[in-house]
């Protein structure tokens, strides 16, 4: 047993094609998508990770920064609004399948005893947010220590190594695979040990396996936690696999299949249009006035001071028109509907439906 199971080699799954693909999808709901640009919107070079502000003394760099290599200020994150807009139409307030078993009320009651117990429908939300972003999403079960759990899992970190009906999509043996770091203080400081972890499910049983230390240019060696491990032998796999929207693929596609060049170009319009709203109140001061002039006497604004021109100077604000951001918008909203309907997505505005006075029936159908 333990042969076979070293047999997999899990650097194949996290540095592959499909692994990146499904990444990629899930960046888009996670809102991470611009986390790899080195530069902010303004063209100054991002310090550490993400949410860490750019340095107060950075400068602008000296080349142009094409915008796509810019960091958004103002991001849109439409693809999470259409993926959120599908869930709470299929489970949203109120809005959860029943289980129903006619004829048999106390096998009813059991199995939504477990439904709520096993926190299922908070567990199916969590799935269909993470399916309808990546295009699959798995699902175990099992009974822990006598309490029913569903958990749902990333479908970029499985391997399917088997079907039992490859048409109806019903797995026979599943790998999951990721690596996640503990940290651990040596005496002086802390530090990050990066950790395999492993879990596969058989007909036989669902099985854990020991964390294994991340060695560079070294694969694992699997030993089984039986602790952890539970051999059923029930003769099926207690896993699922659920695609959103169905292809030949193993991996379904996500809601927003095919609109990733579109979200782009909306986050980087609205951070054109709010950066230009933006510097438009702190507009620039406009001189008339001799350079050597006014280098000796210096500039003060406010109310509080008084500007000296001259008889021949002048002064003014040179601010952007306003038709400039007007047609931002204009074209901001376009661009927005137009991403909405190809993902057949509707998201009322509020303020419409409320200076309309529809009806909180009509709310809830929308």
């Amino acid at each position: 047993m333990k042969d076979d199971f070293n047999e997999f080699k899990p650097r194949s799954i996290l540095y592959g094609d499909r692994f990146r693909d499904l990444d990629y999808r899930e960046s888009y709901y996670t809102c991470t998508q611009h986390d790899s640009k080195m530069y902010d919107f303004d063209g100054r070079v991002v310090a550490g990770p993400r949410g860490i502000q750019p340095l107060i003394s950075a400068e602008k760099s000296p080349i142009y920064i094409p915008l796509k290599m810019r960091r958004p200020a103002a991001p849109v994150r439409m693809g999470k609004i259409i993926v959120d807009s599908f869930t709470n139409i299929l489970f949203g307030e109120n809005r959860f399948p029943t289980i129903k078993i006619e004829g048999d009320e106390l096998s009813q009651d059991f199995a939504q005893t477990i439904a709520r117990i096993g926190r299922l429908p908070m567990q199916m939300i969590r799935a269909r947010n993470l399916g309808g972003s990546t295009g699959s999403v798995g699902l175990s079960w099992c009974f822990h220590q006598g309490v029913p759990r569903f958990e749902v899992h990333n479908s970029k970190n499985l391997y399917i190594h088997s079907w039992v009906d490859r048409v109806l999509m019903t797995p026979k043996h599943v790998t999951e695979v990721y690596m996640f770091y503990k940290v651990k203080w040596d005496g002086k400081q802390f530090n990050k040990s990066y950790y395999w972890f492993r879990r596969d499910w058989t007909p036989d049983g669902d099985f854990i396996f020991k964390d294994v230390l991340y060695e560079k240019d070294k694969d694992p060696y699997w030993e089984i936690d039986e602790e952890r491990s539970n051999r059923h032998g029930d003769g099926i796999v207690h896993f699922e696999w659920i695609q959103n929207l169905p292809t030949d693929e193993i991996d379904g596609l996500p809601d927003y299949e095919g609109l990733f060049d579109q979200f782009d170009q909306l986050d980087i319009l609205n951070s054109v249009v709010t950066r230009g709203a933006i510097l438009n109140l702190d507009p620039t001061l406009k001189l008339k006035m001799d350079p050597e002039q006014i280098s000796r006497m210096g500039i003060r604004k406010g109310s509080d001071n008084a500007l000296i021109v001259g008889l021949n100077g002048d002064a003014s604000y040179l601010e952007l028109t306003g038709g400039s951001i007007t047609a931002g918008n204009e074209l901001l909203a376009a661009m927005r509907r137009t991403i909405l309907e190809t993902a057949q997505c509707i998201v009322p505005d509020p303020s419409e439906v409320a200076a309309q006075g529809v009806s909180s029936d009509a709310i809830k159908t929308m």
